[in-house]
């Protein structure tokens, strides 16, 4: 939850609000965040023998990445600072 400093810290010096220390005090922010990583590598290597002093060893890697992310983001300013609905006159 945002303190009576908040205002001063977060909004721009230059809009009036950021002198208003009741703006976003009470603002309150919850985060849900998760992230789920799979991974996966296979490796194999071949050697072929030419002569007794010289080898070839090629080798292949395949990987396998998966990342899967979601955000759940949430609000919430106190009663008293909620805004009202616009009326046009």
């Amino acid at each position: 939850s945002q303190g009576p400093a908040a205002s001063a810290w977060l909004i721009k010096p230059s809009d009036p609000l950021s002198k208003d220390p009741t703006v976003l005090d009470g603002l309150t922010a919850r985060n849900d965040i998760s992230l789920k990583n799979t991974s996966a590598a296979v490796f194999g290597q071949l050697t072929f023998k030419i002569t007794d002093a010289f080898k070839i060893q090629p080798g292949f890697r395949v990987n396998y990445d998966k990342k899967v992310s979601s955000r759940d983001i949430r609000a919430a300013a106190p009663r008293a600072h909620r805004a009202a609905p616009v009326r046009r006159q």
